[in-house]
């Protein structure tokens, strides 16, 4: 199974506030996505990359020691039209901030109010809604700027899926520590922090005690030289996702693929369904 690569042209400038713009699409219709980010965010940026309906994305911008990493995709829905999922990173080393945003956007026209918003580790208020900004239109792009990078989606093959004979895994005590290590950097963590299945963890946005973490285990399991982590993710709203990882032949482990699924999966029968379905995500997406 293979994710084809999107296309991007993509502009930096180092400014400071998140915008983007949307437009109306048919399966894989190519489009310019303008995204800025300003207030909160240091440094701020206006970005351009050229992406297709259907097809995953991810543009990384460097300042200095700061990357910013923005990765989505823009769906057309029967009947809803236009949807854009994105996730907004920015740091370095193990200070970052996280944006989950989902839009409704009309082409050519600016949005700044995203349907669904989610933040995470913002030092001080959450970004107002104006501090982002998309805008989806047919016009172009300029010129690649010297700051973006674009990473183009992983491709992803049958035998790195979740098929075959797995050891399962029900608690995180059980997984070694170069898989904790790897999923750490992953989720840009400074060290490994998940629940057990039915512990208490940071469910909503409304921070009770610090000391609970984020994320919660569902399952995991192995197979060989790889490890699946399904996990759930508290914040505004809570989501579920599943990691693959791979270890190479010095013991080392990377990323494979990520994707969000629908709810926490009950059996390895029940992940494996929901995978066949799901959009697979790069590394920079916000795990």
């Amino acid at each position: 199974m293979t994710i084809r690569s999107a296309l991007f042209r993509t502009i930096g400038a180092l400014l400071g506030t998140a915008s983007l713009t949307v437009a109306k699409a048919q399966p894989n219709e190519q489009f310019s996505l303008t995204v800025k980010l300003r207030g909160h965010y240091n440094p701020s940026l206006n970005v351009c990359a050229l992406v297709r309906a259907a097809e995953p994305f991810e543009i990384v911008l460097k300042s200095g020691e700061t990357e910013t990493h923005l990765s989505g995709q823009l769906q057309h829905l029967e009947k809803q039209g236009l949807q854009l999922d994105l996730a907004v990173a920015q740091g370095k080393a193990d200070r970052w901030v996280f944006d989950r945003l989902v839009y409704k956007p009309q082409l050519g026209a600016p949005v700044v109010q995203p349907a669904i918003v989610e933040t995470s580790n913002h030092s001080s208020d959450n970004p107002r809604l104006e501090d982002r900004e998309i805008t989806l239109s047919h016009s172009g792009c300029a010129s690649l700027s010297e700051h973006a990078t674009v990473r183009q989606p992983s491709s992803i093959e049958e035998q790195d899926l979740v098929d075959g004979q797995f050891k399962m895994v029900s608690r995180t005590e059980s997984i070694p520590a170069n898989v904790k290590e790897a999923f750490s950097k992953i989720t840009r963590q400074p060290s490994f922090a998940m629940a057990n299945p039915g512990q208490k963890f940071q469910s909503t946005d409304f921070v009770t005690d610090r000391t609970l973490p984020w994320r919660r285990l569902v399952l995991a399991g192995v197979q060989d030289d790889k490890w699946f982590v399904h996990y759930e993710r508290g914040g505004r709203a809570r989501s579920y996702f599943v990691l693959l990882l791979k270890a190479d032949s010095d013991g080392d482990v990377h990323f494979v693929w990520g994707c969000s699924v629908a709810s926490g999966a009950k059996t390895l029968e029940q992940l494996r369904s929901m995978v066949a379905i799901c959009q697979f995500s790069n590394e920079g997406s916000y795990w």
